[in-house]
């Protein structure tokens, strides 16, 4: 759902020799899943899961991605 997006991401900041820099660790994704599924009892999409894996948010051409 997010690799086409994220891809373009990366491709564009290569062209000024930069690279999204931050991957969450395992352990803070896990917290924040959940203390999100204790206060709301709601599931984050795996989706989100993934995305934080490869890059934990940025901030690129306006828009913040956390």
């Amino acid at each position: 759902m997010y690799e086409k997006e994220l891809k373009e991401v990366k491709e564009e900041l290569k062209k000024f020799n930069d690279e999204l820099k931050y991957k969450a660790q395992e352990i803070e994704i896990n917290t924040l899943f959940n203390r999100v599924k204790d206060k709301y009892n709601y599931d984050l999409p795996l989706d989100y899961y993934q995305f934080l894996k490869e890059c934990n948010g940025f901030e690129f051409n306006g828009h913040i991605i956390y």
